[in-house]
């Protein structure tokens, strides 16, 4: 179980590598979040290779890196060695130790109240979910079918290489979760830590939320808000503790959008030229051109991240592509510098994802299998079709159960839209295989289970940011009118005594105010509107599902954020709660001229060191309190239950026997079926067993109870046409020692199975209530031999 602390180690490695390097503590993050998934992608093919994929070898490889990123000498030091760095290390602790007594009170004294408060909460609130994630069984759905389950035929086989199963989901699903998952459990030995892998996303995806909304120029009152907002999405609780992949997703498109505000926020000469700005405006230092290119590499690297985590969250990022586009063309960018960095971003997302390509172009003969996410998105191109389908999504994320008669009022809306609009609300082409709208609305006792959370707070503020974003652009506009009409009627006046006193002309004049307005305008709008649009998309391009909510998680994530920037920057009119982002980049600047030190700014921000004004007792105030209590509210009965599971286990006393029923929580129906399998098989004790399960069986359960009965065991999947076996290339025709069958139909004693002209015959059907499995044995009479034993090779 130790040994899965060289992962998390490797990573701290990684970042102390390349800390001194930048000037930001969350790009140093972000890029050592990169290097160590491309570790991660990288070592699972290369470990792959002649089916060397185990326990020992992870280990080693990990060991190796972890040698050698904390042996290798730093910035040039003769420090390196390991003896001394440890003591180094071990100096640091020490004194970091002692110093948090000060820190504390520093932080304490830089605080606000209200910002105290939100720190406390969401504090609270990552703990109790640490303890949930810690203690909980993995029990969901996608998990125990393909996640999970994927991981347990790559531990067998050796190799993450594609293999035979009957289901298709543990083939072309995307990876980069479960290669995270894989190493951990060859590391520790037990799943019993995975579920720290989404919770470590949700904790990284807080920390991106806030320097988002620091770059964005919030209020970081606000800035605290929004991280608790996000916390308390009921998803963003129910999936902290589970091991999908949703938060994981999210993760990396919030760091492809820190990425672009820093593409964005870079001058263009400097960008054209490979100019680095250090914090001292005063210094500008001539690096080599490779610097940016390293950033552009790192934009392509995060998209192609996220489309190894989930594929469709690069179709919301797309929608950033022409915000992007509108800020480079006004502040005059070159065009050979977008098509370098176009080219340079495209290239290494292809490089990141060309393991997942390859794999699936020799299984299937084209890069993306038909079977990846084809039935759910939608089936057409009809705009009336397309809106209803948005109106039926966004209806299953407004789901709570305080005003149950509010949760129809969206459904209704779809359903009087698709009368009006001439559409069938339950059309295949907008309902994934044709469920009906009304039977699954998402109004059940089961609306916060994992698969089906909504997130009814953040949908509704989404709303009101729409809305907000909206009015601020109308307002805006009329501004500008009317600025228009006052600099118009006061131009000539002012300008020719401009130019008089300055000795200047008025052209000249007028040029350089137009050039300072340009440059000054808030690039926060294009942001705003890009979350929109990067929602909206998603909502028009998957197919309506009951359990479509999870998503569209990565997707609600950003808006949401993005209505916290809208929200605070209008109630911050009626006070000042704190500085902005943009105003403490100012005061470090100035601090570093006067120190003749450069200064990193949210080196700042993560140290808390910038004092806050005391927010007066007004109406932004107590607007802000009226949301967090709403918000808790709605987060208590998530949050409670989610919890069942990790409770039961613990009031278990963490007992073998419960663990494995409550790995059947959401499909109890098969658990005495299972037990009963397990039950006849312990009278043969079989090494080679062969499976036929259906889409929906649940293999992780299966393997692990196999796993923990008979440790030499190996199970596959066979691929079977009823009753006669498939002739496939990739088919081994080894003889098991029996083949289960599960959940595909109900099969007599005495039933034949043609295996390559080998009979089997089923001689086991379990009598648990709703199930029809088996097991089928090799049939010596039929066949008229003994089964022929089967060497290692086989």
């Amino acid at each position: 179980m130790i040994l899965i602390l060289l992962m998390p180690l490797a990573l701290y490695g990684i970042f102390e590598k390349i800390r001194p390097h930048t000037e930001e503590g969350c790009a140093a993050l972000a890029g050592a979040l990169l290097c160590y998934e491309g570790f991660i992608v990288l070592l699972a093919n290369i470990l792959s290779i002649g089916s060397s994929l185990n326990a020992m070898t992870a280990s080693a490889a990990w060991l190796i890196l972890d040698l050698l990123l904390f042996t290798f000498p730093r910035d040039g030091k003769q420090d390196g060695i390991l003896l001394p760095m440890l003591k180094k290390r071990g100096r640091q602790i020490k004194e970091g130790i002692t110093s948090l007594p000060g820190k504390f009170r520093e932080l304490n004294a830089s605080l606000s109240p209200w910002e105290k408060a939100l720190c406390l909460l969401s504090i609270a609130l990552c703990l109790i979910l640490l303890f949930l994630a810690l203690f909980n069984v993995p029990y969901n759905y996608d998990s125990q079918t393909y996640h999970l389950a994927r991981i347990a035929h790559w531990i067998d086989n050796g190799s993450v290489n594609y293999y035979l199963t009957n289901i298709d989901r543990q083939l072309y699903s995307p990876v980069l979760s479960e290669y995270n998952l894989l190493f951990m459990l060859l590391l520790g030995g037990s799943d019993l830590l995975l579920n720290l892998h989404q919770y470590a996303a949700m904790l990284l995806s807080a920390y991106f939320i806030f320097v988002i909304l620091q770059k964005l120029g919030t209020k970081r009152l606000f800035c605290f808000f929004g991280v608790f907002v996000y916390l308390t999405m009921p998803l963003t609780m129910s999936q902290a503790i589970t091991t999908q992949n949703d938060l994981c997703a999210a993760l990396w498109y919030l760091i492809f959008l820190y990425y672009v505000l820093c593409f964005l926020e870079t001058p263009p000469l400097q960008r054209a030229a490979g100019i680095h700005i250090a914090a001292d405006k005063s210094k500008t230092s001539r690096q080599c051109p490779g610097s940016l290119m390293i950033l552009y590499v790192c934009i392509g690297a995060s998209v192609g991240f996220a489309f190894l985590m989930k594929p469709s969250v690069c179709a919301s990022m797309v929608m950033f592509l022409p915000w992007v586009l509108v800020m480079c063309l006004r502040k005059k960018e070159k065009l050979i510098t977008l098509i370098k960095a176009g080219i340079t971003a495209l290239l290494t997302m292809l490089l990141v994802i060309s393991e997942t390509l390859i794999r699936t172009y020799i299984a299937c003969g084209s890069f993306i299998s038909s079977t990846t996410g084809g039935d759910i998105m939608v089936a057409t191109k009809n705009v009336r079709y397309i809106l209803v389908n948005i109106l039926k999504n966004y209806s299953l994320l407004i789901t709570q159960h305080f005003i149950t008669d509010l949760n129809g009022f969206i459904y209704r809306i779809a359903i009087s839209a698709g009368r009006i609009l001439q559409v069938e609300v339950n059309n295949e082409a907008i309902a994934f295989h044709g469920f009906d709208f009304i039977t699954y609305l998402n109004t059940g006792l089961d609306m916060y289970s994992h698969d089906r959370t909504s997130s009814s707070f953040a949908a509704y503020l989404s709303l009101l940011g729409g809305l907000l974003l909206v009015l601020s652009l109308v307002a805006a506009f009329f501004r500008f009118l009317r600025n228009q009409a006052r600099t118009d009627a006061a131009k000539s006046s002012t300008t020719k005594i401009d130019a008089a006193r300055n000795n200047k002309p008025a052209n000249a004049t007028t040029k350089q105010k137009s050039d300072t307005n340009k440059n000054s305008t808030p690039i926060s709008y294009g942001f705003v509107i890009s979350a929109w649009l990067g929602f909206g998309f998603i909502m028009a391009l998957l197919r309506w599902q009951p359990w479509g909510s999870r998503l569209m998680y990565p997707a609600l994530t950003v808006p949401t954020v993005a209505s916290v920037h809208i929200l605070g920057q209008l109630l911050s009119m009626t006070q000042k709660p704190s500085k902005s982002y943009h105003e403490q980049k100012n005061d470090s600047s100035e601090q570093a001229g006067t120190s003749g030190k450069p200064a990193s700014v949210l080196r700042q921000i993560d140290r808390v060191s910038i004092q806050s004004a005391q927010p007066k007792f007004g109406f932004a105030t107590v607007t802000l309190a009226i949301l967090t209590i709403l918000t808790i509210l709605l987060a208590i009965k998530p949050l409670a239950d989610n919890s069942q599971v990790a409770l039961s286990y613990l009031s278990s006393g963490f007992d073998k026997t419960k663990k494995e029923e409550l790995m059947f929580a959401s499909h109890k129906h098969s658990y005495d079926s299972y037990i009963q399998l397990m039950e006849q098989m312990e009278k043969t004790d079989p090494k080679d067993i062969a499976l036929v399960i259906s889409g929906d069986g649940y293999d992780y359960p299966l393997w692990k109870m196999v796993k923990d009965r008979f440790p030499d065991a190996r199970i596959r999947h066979i691929i079977v046409d009823d009753t006669i076996m498939k002739t496939t290339d990739t088919t081994s025709r080894a003889l098991p020692d029996c083949i289960l069958w599960i959940e595909r139909g109900y099969k007599e004693m005495g039933t034949h199975l043609d295996y390559f002209g080998d009979v089997y015959t089923c001689g086991f059907v379990t009598d648990a209530p709703e199930t029809c499995d088996g097991i089928f044995y090799y049939d010596s009479i039929e066949n008229g031999k003994s089964k022929p034993s089967l060497t290692a090779s086989e």
